[in-house]
């Protein structure tokens, strides 16, 4: 499950469905990143969810953290999408 979480969050502007023993666990629409969160853990992440965004000449970190009040450790639930410039390369972190 964690890596289908990993691999939807990369890519939230493609659909995915997932089928465990012939049943269907998650079905998700294309849509934005905050989208795909709120659809793989649940509507409360709507109203918890703070968008971070920071630009450099080489690199941009855009994600969502948690609010502080709504998280059991620091780090816990916290999303980044990282993209250089220079290599094209997008990584999701979940933590």
């Amino acid at each position: 499950m964690e890596e289908f979480h990993r691999v939807t969050l990369m890519h939230p502007e493609v659909g995915f469905t997932f089928i465990s023993n012939e049943k269907e666990i998650f079905h998700l629409f294309p849509g934005n990143l905050k989208q795909r969160i709120v659809a793989l853990f649940g509507n409360a992440y709507n109203e918890r969810l703070l968008p971070v965004s920071q630009q450099a000449d080489t690199v941009s970190i855009e994600g969502f953290i948690g609010k502080a009040t709504s998280q059991k450790k620091p780090v816990e639930n916290s999303i980044f999408s990282l993209t250089t410039a220079l290599s094209g390369i997008h990584i999701c972190i979940m933590r």
